[in-house]
């Protein structure tokens, strides 16, 4: 079965899909010289294009969980420092 297909088959999928959007959005509007934009701010600004975004609307407890399902973004994170994501670098997969 394609992964597409797959996807398909889970409602979760879509969602994660449409995050994946909304996220990249926020990420596009910060203008950071290195892509790099902490957590925190991502999610303070996710609620400007979606006032009700919850990642637990997506199936996630934490927004760094959906981060890390949709295999998307780089996260970085300097000991005891806050958490900072970018888009990865190499191409659209």
């Amino acid at each position: 079965m394609r992964r597409a297909d797959q996807c398909r088959a889970r409602p979760i999928c879509g969602r994660v899909e449409v995050s994946r959007q909304l996220i990249k959005k926020v990420l596009s509007q910060e203008d950071t010289e290195d892509g790099w934009v902490n957590l925190a701010t991502v999610g303070k600004q996710l609620l400007n294009p979606a006032p009700d975004f919850d990642p637990r609307t997506f199936g996630f407890r934490k927004l760094s969980d959906l981060i890390r399902k949709t295999n998307q973004f780089e996260i970085q994170q300097a000991e005891g420092g806050p958490v900072s994501i970018r888009v990865k670098q190499g191409g659209k997969k």
